[in-house]
């Protein structure tokens, strides 16, 4: 079956950068729910499990991480809240930075997550002179650099936001 594979990493949960693949089923016939032998050039070299997939629907597998990548990610926060108005600012520092331990380049696509507000009290804001560039978020505040890193090439990546909260929102 024709696949597109990618690499993907998202530091907030794992420093891993995973090998990945998006494929359809072509055959006329569902694929079942179960596990799934994973097989390369160099023969077996896991296991991993599907859900249902009917004809023609396009699914992904996960092969586990790529081992000549490396990603390191440091978060530095500050919170101060004002004394008369109680409003709270939350500065947010992520810092990143990426190795490619392999003799030739790769690409891969670094995912980082910002909150998303969803009342009109709590604003979210990145700072984009301190940012890395390309640091925009979607409508789900996901940010993705897709980066290629030459043999032994190592390049840090930045993230900064603020939370910006009225002194009536708890839980922050």
């Amino acid at each position: 079956v024709e696949a597109e594979v990618s690499r993907i990493c998202c530091p907030e949960l794992d420093s891993l950068v995973h090998l990945k693949t998006t494929q359809a089923n072509r055959a006329s016939q569902p694929l079942l729910a179960g596990p799934l032998t994973l097989l390369r050039e160099s023969g077996t070299v896991g296991r991993t499990e599907i859900g249902f997939v009917a004809p023609s629907e396009v699914f992904t597998i996960g092969w586990g991480s790529d081992d000549g990548l490396r990603v390191h990610r440091r978060l530095e926060e500050k919170r101060d809240r004002a004394t008369i108005t109680g409003k709270q600012t939350i500065t947010k520092n992520i810092e990143l930075a990426l190795s490619n331990l392999d003799d030739e380049a790769t690409s891969f696509t670094v995912m980082e997550r910002i909150p998303v507000s969803e009342i009109d009290q709590v604003r979210i804001t990145i700072d984009q002179k301190e940012s890395s560039r390309g640091s925009a978020s979607n409508d789900q505040g996901i940010i993705e650099w897709p980066m290629t890193l030459e043999g032994h090439d190592t390049k840090k990546l930045k993230l900064t936001y603020k939370i910006v909260a009225n002194g009536s929102v708890d839980g922050l």
